[in-house]
């Protein structure tokens, strides 16, 4: 497999770093999360979540988790043909 690369095609954007994160819980209206949530807390990407945290109930947690982060794309690359 070849790594990304930049090209007049593609251009490949790194998006490592600490990022909001969220465990989806029962009740939770993740619907409402398309746009980012409030009270997240920071978590390392990339990385396993539950390794960083030490409450128990984000340790153990089996089910969806949620990342957000607003960032800036740099403008497309040119499309010579």
């Amino acid at each position: 497999m070849l790594p990304p690369a930049n090209n007049n095609h593609r251009l490949a954007v790194c998006l490592d770093g600490l990022w909001q994160f969220r465990a989806q819980l029962a009740g939770d209206r993740a619907e409402d999360w398309h746009g980012g949530f409030d009270g997240g807390t920071l978590a390392a990407v990339p990385a396993a979540f539950n390794e960083q945290f030490t409450d128990y109930a984000t340790f153990n947690h089996m089910g969806v988790v949620w990342y957000a982060r607003e960032f800036e794309l740099p403008p497309p690359p040119c499309n010579e043909t």
